[in-house]
């Protein structure tokens, strides 16, 4: 099971909430999922950096992932990715939905390409979005937390490494190589 939640975020708008599913409105004028669009071009995950309950992947400073939909003011550039997870299969989720807690979840960090940087785009309200994911088929992520955590927290990421693998398979997702 996957659930999808996305936002332009900034300082005041942070983690952790609880999503009431009944009180979420979809707004389809603005909001259209054809218009999702995630191209991630294989080898721009960087490195892997592990940490007690998150682990993170950055993104090469040259890398060319984006991510655009109709909801969001302009082109967002892949900053990194990010999971959280727990000590068993009930509690990991930074964030829940009706109050139930997920194994595990991911993190999509992305920012407005209109302001030259990650650093800059932080301090704009549509500065920063992220795309958050429930997904049960993370396990395969293991293997490099392993990796990282025997090498002091850091790992190299392999080039066949595919970042887009990690979202459901949907409209809105697209590869570099099918493009």
């Amino acid at each position: 099971m996957y659930r999808s939640l996305l936002a332009s975020i900034k300082h005041c708008r942070q983690s952790p909430i609880d999503i009431p599913s009944e009180e979420c409105v979809v707004d389809e004028k603005k909001c259209q999922e054809s218009s999702f669009e995630f191209i991630y071009n294989q080898g721009d995950a960087d490195y892997f950096e592990a940490q007690e309950g998150v682990c993170k992947i950055y993104a090469s400073q040259s890398s060319s992932s984006t991510f655009t939909c109709s909801h969001l003011p302009g082109t967002y550039k892949l900053a990194q990715f990010h999971f959280h997870w727990g000590e068993d299969s009930s509690l990991g989720s930074e964030h829940q939905i009706d109050g139930h807690s997920f194994s595990g979840e991911c993190h999509f960090v992305f920012w407005n390409t209109k302001y030259g940087s990650m650093d800059d785009a932080e301090n704009h309200r549509d500065g920063l979005g992220r795309e958050g994911e429930y997904n049960d088929g993370y396990s395969n992520i293991t293997s490099l937390i392993r990796k990282a955590l025997e090498n002091n927290g850091i790992f190299k990421i392999p080039p066949f490494f595919d970042a887009a693998a990690l979202l459901p398979i949907s409209k809105f997702l697209k590869k570099a190589s099918e493009i």
